[in-house]
């Protein structure tokens, strides 16, 4: 091996070590801090809460397959268990408070549910 080619060989290991520390660097700056009080779960969830909504005393039904289409959201429903009312919840990763908010079931849904309005 001649010195020459030694030399491109040295410039390129320090050039790959080099990119290989920024993407490092650049990936961790990135990553956003979570407050740990605001943590569910570290390594995801999959939970099947049970829904039941009244208005004036009258049970509404839940569909099934909200949130179910080319990618299923974190929160859906299914045929088989949605007349019962079950909530599919099934997230990867770490899981915060805001994840697991009825709210996001609702926006899912394409409904809104708030003080001053009920499914519309």
């Amino acid at each position: 091996m001649t010195t020459e080619h030694k030399v491109i060989g040295g410039i390129a290991l320090v050039t790959i070590v080099i990119l290989v520390g920024a993407v490092f660097l650049l990936s961790k700056g990135n990553e956003q801090s979570v407050p740990q009080d605001q943590i569910v779960a570290n390594n995801g969830l999959h939970w099947h809460p049970k829904l039941a909504i009244y208005i004036k005393g009258q049970k509404q039904e839940i569909p099934a397959n909200i949130g179910i289409g080319a990618v299923h959201q974190k929160i859906h429903t299914h045929d088989e268990d949605a007349k019962d009312g079950v909530v599919h919840m099934e997230m990867q990763g770490v899981v915060t408070k805001d994840d697991t908010k009825l709210g996001n079931f609702f926006r899912i849904w394409g409904k809104d549910f708030n003080s001053t309005q009920i499914f519309d």
